[in-house]
C-alpha cells in the first residue's frame, strides 16, 4: 500500500501542537513541523537565522521532502504550517485545517508566553485578520478545533480513513463484477451471444405471426403487395 501523508494545519492558537501530542499518545506517527522543519529564514540567503516575522517562517525543503518521500512510516501526520507550505501540498493525501473562532484564538494567544510563541502579543491582530479571511490551503477540510482535544483527534482520524474504507469496498465490488463477467453463468452467456448476433446482422429473426389485416410481418418489415383479382372477360 502506498504511503499516506496527512497535513494538519491551522493558524497560531488553532491547536496543532496539541493534536500532534495526542496523536503520538495514541501511537500514531506524527511530526511537529515547528520542532522538526521550520525556521525563520534570512531574507537574503534563505538560511536560518532571519528576523522573527510571520512572513519568513518556512520549512526546510530537504528535511521536509526526505520525510514525506520516505516509504516509512506507512501513515504520517504532519502538524504545522509555514509560508512555503503550498510547495509541499502535492505530497499530502489529505489536508485538514483546524478552525477556531476569533474569541477562542484571542484567549489562547493571550495566554501564551514568549517561549511558546515567538511572534508575541503584537501579532494577535494579524492572526485574527487572517482568521477572518478564512486563510487555509486549497482543498483543506475544516475541523472544529474548539471542541475538546479528544473529539478533534477523533474527527481527524475519521476523516483521514473515510475514503480509504470506501475505496476498499469499491475495489472488492469491482473484483466481484469482473469475475462475474469474465466467466458469466450459462444464461448470461446465451443472452450475450444472442445480442452479439443481433448487432452483427442488424436485424432480429422475423416472427411467423402477421399483424391482422395489414399484410405486414410481425417484425415490422415492409408491407407485401396484394395481388389484384383476375378480371374474366365476358364473351
Amino acid at each position: 500500500m502506498a504511503k499516506r501523508n496527512y497535513l494538519v494545519e491551522g493558524l497560531s492558537g488553532a491547536g496543532k501542537s496539541s493534536v500532534y501530542e495526542e496523536l503520538i499518545r495514541r501511537g500514531y506517527k506524527a511530526i511537529s513541523t515547528d520542532r522538526a522543519w521550520a525556521y525563520h529564514a534570512d531574507p537574503d540567503t534563505g538560511l536560518p537565522g532571519g528576523p522573527i516575522h510571520h512572513d519568513n517562517w518556512i520549512w526546510d525543503r530537504q528535511k521536509a521532502v526526505s520525510e514525506l518521500e520516505s516509504p516509512e512510516p506507512e501513515v504520517l501526520f504532519v502538524c504545522g504550517s509555514s509560508r512555503n507550505r503550498d510547495h509541499f501540498l502535492p505530497y499530502f493525501t489529505k489536508i485538514f485545517n483546524l478552525r477556531i473562532d476569533d474569541d477562542t484564538m484571542r484567549r489562547r494567544l493571550q495566554g501564551r508566553t514568549g517561549d511558546d510563541w515567538e511572534l508575541g502579543p503584537e501579532a494577535i491582530g494579524l492572526m485574527l485578520e487572517l482568521n477572518r479571511s478564512d486563510e487555509k490551503p486549497a482543498g483543506a477540510m475544516d475541523i472544529d478545533a474548539t471542541q475538546p482535544l479528544h473529539q478533534v483527534v477523533d474527527e481527524l482520524l475519521r476523516l483521514a480513513t473515510q475514503k480509504q474504507v470506501l475505496a476498499v469496498v469499491g475495489s472488492v465490488t469491482c473484483a466481484i463484477l469482473l469475475r462475474l463477467f469474465s466467466s458469466p453463468p450459462a444464461r448470461i452467456q446465451r443472452s450475450l451471444r444472442k445480442w452479439s448476433a443481433t448487432r452483427m446482422t442488424g436485424s432480429v429473426q422475423p416472427r411467423s405471426r402477421r399483424h391482422a389485416g395489414d399484410g405486414r410481418e410481425g417484425n415490422g418489415s415492409r408491407p407485401r403487395r396484394l395481388r389484384r383479382p383476375a378480371i374474366i372477360a365476358r364473351r
